[in-house]
């Protein structure tokens, strides 16, 4: 046996990646944290906040049952930045006072009395930006809810360290003699930094004036920035999530409503030869058969799985490609996507997205879900638009003579049994080993079942005598010779009667008439109702947005009456649903940390300048 596909080596990538991040982003803030403060021990004890914090959320992680996935990682990633802002924030209050001329200990006891009440204010406002997170709904909630909490949990526990473990680090590492001392009457500081510091601070006290000196100039700028903002928010193409590149990618192989299964599965096979010829895949698995997987059996699932993303193109270039080679296979589509980590789709279906008709009425369904379609398929912002609407598919309808059959003897359920005997896979019996058990299954052998000339070869053993004549006694083919989907290889037998003696067989075409009709090829429901799933992909250059607006105006256009309902489903759905969320989301975010600030504040104002920023 060879593993065809292992989705584990890109999700071990992932957390391989994002740990390496993490490593990089302390390494980065720590060398910031030199690069400003200059000193070895003014460094290292901001710098201790970052392993304790990230230590302390494991522990809490633990409690709650979290793993370190990729959620989870990326907000300690996060939390990184934010769980030394405390702790800097700290130590440069208490290294003024040192470089006033403050023991280090008294320093750190005033430093820390003064600048704690700041340092919760930091951390309720930044938690309190987290907590409308949890109350988000659907999956995109469930996917945020442990990111918010993890990174929560690093917020507060970096607090509580730089309220503790950061002022007694100060007071017994800190050394005056190592703190350059502050000139009283330039205000300017001792050190290596002392060129391009002063530089900074003189350059911000300019900049500082300037704005007191122009008071309405700088309000009317904060206006402009936040209507801006909002234009942008509203005209910015919009997503679910970003497509991942996982290297596989799911196909669905169309064809006729009328094709056999044998027809199907070599056109089937054609496709997976011609996509495992190129030079990107590395294996094709494919599966032809109604079932779970797959509806109807006009359609052909593929599994493709590629090589190593630094040994071929990207998604965006491959995908046509392969698209391309599987033109030259007459009689099939080619519908191809991406396979996802996160995925969203709660039913089969060849694209990425879709949008759901629901009607009583099947015949009007059916008739407005070709119109919108069609209509669709001119829209630039979708591609691969396409409806699950198999309704030409070919049925053989078999009605039995109860006369014929009454006085042949021939009970009804005899005929039943027989036919499902036949065709229905009776399971007959079961075969049981020390290791397994293997069902033995009844059916007709599959190279007799390519014919309806079958019904022919069935026969059935009758109680009564008699004799067949006139269309009784012809075959199958008179019984569909209406039909001009007569099935080939059925002869007539004309109208000569037959006699059949008691106890004799009969054959099962002089028992039913049969006839091919046009018929669904699968009935879809949702919520209790027929319905019809318009799939479809968002051309290269749009977004899901785009997307979901050219719908609702195609959908305004074709005149669609009030009792046809449409919805999206799937990832589709929960893009819909997150758009009108997030608005609410960010409008309680501004209100929690109006509340919160005005709480810690005692004021009305200063919450408000203070979310200005």
């Amino acid at each position: 046996l060879d593993v065809f596909a292992d989705r584990t080596v890109t999700i071990r990538a992932s957390v391989e990646d994002v740990e390496f991040t993490l490593m990089l982003t302390i390494g980065l803030v720590i060398a910031v944290i030199f690069v400003f403060l200059r000193r070895l021990w003014a460094t290292v004890i901001p710098s201790v906040a970052v392993p304790l914090s990230i230590l302390g959320t494991f522990a809490l992680m633990s409690f709650a049952a979290f793993s370190l996935d990729n959620l989870s990682l990326m907000a300690l990633t996060v939390a990184t930045g934010f769980v030394v802002d405390d702790a800097i924030v700290m130590i440069e209050n208490i290294v003024r006072y040192i470089e006033k001329g403050r023991e280090p200990k008294d320093a750190a006891e005033t430093g820390a009395k003064e600048i704690g009440f700041t340092v919760l204010s930091l951390t309720v406002s930044l938690v309190a930006v987290f907590l409308p997170l949890l109350l988000m709904p659907g999956v995109t909630g469930r996917l945020f809810k442990e990111f918010a909490i993890v990174l929560s949990i690093a917020v507060g526990i970096s607090m509580i360290v730089s309220l503790t473990l950061t002022p007694m680090m100060c007071a017994y590492l800190l050394r005056r003699e190592n703190v350059p001392h502050e000139d009283v009457e330039t205000g300017a500081k001792g050190g290596g930094r002392r060129d391009w510091w002063d530089r900074l601070v003189a350059a911000y006290a300019r900049s500082l004036d300037w704005v007191f000196g122009h008071q309405r100039l700088t309000m009317l700028v904060l206006t402009a920035t936040v209507a801006l903002t909002v234009l942008l928010f509203v005209s910015m193409p919009k997503g679910l999530l970003p497509e991942q590149d996982t290297g596989m990618i799911t196909g669905v192989v169309q064809a006729d409503e009328t094709i056999a299964f044998e027809a199907m599965l070599e056109r089937t096979r054609r496709v997976a030869e011609a996509l495992r010829a190129d030079p990107a895949v590395t294996g094709v698995a494919a599966f032809v058969g109604a079932g779970s997987i797959n509806p109807t059996l006009n359609q052909g699932q593929l599994s493709i799985v590629l090589k190593p993303r630094s040994q071929r193109d990207g998604l965006a270039e491959l995908l046509p490609r392969l698209q391309r080679t599987v033109e030259r296979i007459p009689g099939v589509a080619l519908f191809l996507k991406p396979v996802q980590d996160i995925a969203l789709d709660n039913r089969v279906a060849p694209t990425e997205y879709q949008y759901a008709l629901t009607e009583v009425n099947e015949e009007e369904l059916g008739r407005f879900a070709e119109r919108m379609t069609a209509a669709l398929q001119k829209r630039p912002e979708l591609t691969d638009v396409d409806n699950n609407l198999a309704a030409n598919g070919l049925q053989l309808n078999l009605t039995i003579n109860r006369d014929q059959a009454s006085r042949l003897g021939v009970p009804i359920q005899t005929i039943d049994d027989t036919l499902y005997s036949a065709f229905g896979q009776r399971q007959i019996s079961t075969i049981f080993t020390q290791l397994n058990q293997y069902r033995v299954v009844l059916e007709v052998d599959p190279k007799f079942r390519t014919s309806a000339d079958l019904l022919n070869r069935l026969s059935v053993r009758g109680s009564g005598s008699g004799v067949l004549t006139g269309s009784n006694a012809t075959s199958f083919g008179q019984a569909t010779s209406s039909n001009s989907a007569t099935p080939s290889g059925i002869g007539s037998q004309g109208n000569t009667g037959i006699a059949i003696g008691a106890g004799g067989t009969i054959p099962m075409a002089s028992l039913v008439e049969a006839k091919v009709i046009n018929a669904p090829l699968v009935i879809s429901h949702q919520n209790q109702l027929p319905a019809v799933t318009i799939s479809f992909n968002v051309a290269n250059g749009y977004s899901l947005s785009d997307a979901v607006e050219a719908i609702s105006e195609v959908e305004g256009t074709i005149d669609m009456p009030a009792q046809i309902r449409g919805s999206f489903i799937g990832k589709a759905a929960e893009f819909s649903s997150s758009m009108l969320d997030e608005v609410l989301l960010i409008l309680a975010s501004l209100v929690v940390i109006y509340i919160v600030l005005g709480v810690l504040y005692e004021s009305y104002i200063h919450p408000i300048t203070i979310i200005s920023t």
